[in-house]
């Protein structure tokens, strides 16, 4: 009985180290995919800030 313990135990290790290699294989792919990412963004974040630079220049030439 004990050695079945030890082998469902066994099992279950494995199962376990099998599925932390596959969690950290997911993270690097999301962290490279993040990295790749990153210019995209940082684009997209400064045409909305240009948009909102050229929006507030609009509201301030009404009010002169």
């Amino acid at each position: 009985m004990n050695n079945l313990n030890n082998k469902k135990s066994r099992v279950e290790m494995e199962k376990l180290k099998i599925e932390n290699a596959k969690l950290k294989e997911d993270i690097s792919i999301l962290k490279q995919l993040q990295q790749s990412q990153q210019p995209l963004l940082k684009e997209a974040s400064m045409q909305q800030l240009k948009r909102e630079q050229i929006d507030l220049e609009n509201r301030y030439r009404k009010t002169e």
